[in-house]
């Protein structure tokens, strides 16, 4: 048996009396026809359409507006950094973004589940990311890589080595050669001089305690044609 809760819905005695008369004569109770009602709505998703916020054209692209309970409206967007994507809330009333996020975090439903995936750990296929994108009508995509199929796997390894902890002393020019090297095996963007410079030069003189070999593997592959 499915669990049920009470919704409270307001209407003056003039108008619940032509709605309880009108439910009487469909021989169903006020509450049954308040339910169909939604659901038919929603079914048809002319409610859902109704609800979801509409995009902007924001300082960051698009951006959802989220509001909390008392009317305060925060702006959502997907703001990918270099491989890897990334779910972004700011307050747009103040000069810098940055607001109280301990205490906007339970504002909202929605609010709540944004915090839920910026904190967790996701990427762009975890299905919580991609399920609030599509909600606030945000592309999920936006930004995102395009590889050979021969090379997925191993971009997927590296980026396993991806250390945004900041133990190791040279985590900082790890990221940097990951992102690199992806960089230099996407499809979607041509390959700059620079970081196919730098990137090789950093091959060369190889300081790492990890072996090199992926590493070598993923430079050997970049398409300089």
């Amino acid at each position: 048996m499915k669990k049920t809760a009470q919704l409270l819905i307001k209407m003056s005695s003039d108008l619940r009396e032509a709605f309880q008369s009108y439910a009487q004569r469909h021989n169903r109770t006020a509450s049954e026809l308040v339910r169909h009602l939604m659901e038919d709505e929603m079914r048809n998703a002319r409610m859902v359409n109704m609800l979801s916020p509409k995009l902007i054209d924001g300082p960051y692209g698009p951006e959802a507006p989220v509001s909390d309970k008392d009317g305060k409206t925060y702006h959502v967007h997907v703001a990918p950094f270099r491989s890897q994507t990334a779910l972004r809330i700011y307050d747009p009333s103040t000069k810098d973004g940055f607001f109280d996020q301990s205490k906007a975090r339970s504002g909202s439903t929605m609010l709540e589940r944004i915090f839920s995936v910026i904190e967790g750990n996701y990427d762009w296929d975890t299905p919580a990311y991609r399920q609030v994108c599509s909600e606030l009508e945000l592309d999920p995509d936006a930004g995102r890589p395009t590889l050979k199929e021969a090379d997925k796997a191993l971009v997927a390894d590296l980026e396993q080595h991806i250390d945004w902890s900041g133990r190791s002393n040279d985590y900082m020019r790890l990221n940097q050669l990951i992102f690199d090297l992806i960089d230099l095996l996407r499809t979607d963007q041509f390959p700059e001089f620079y970081i196919y410079v730098g990137t090789k030069q950093t091959l060369e003189n190889w300081t790492f305690s990890l072996p090199k070999a992926p590493f070598k593997d993923a430079f050997d592959r970049v398409d300089r044609n």
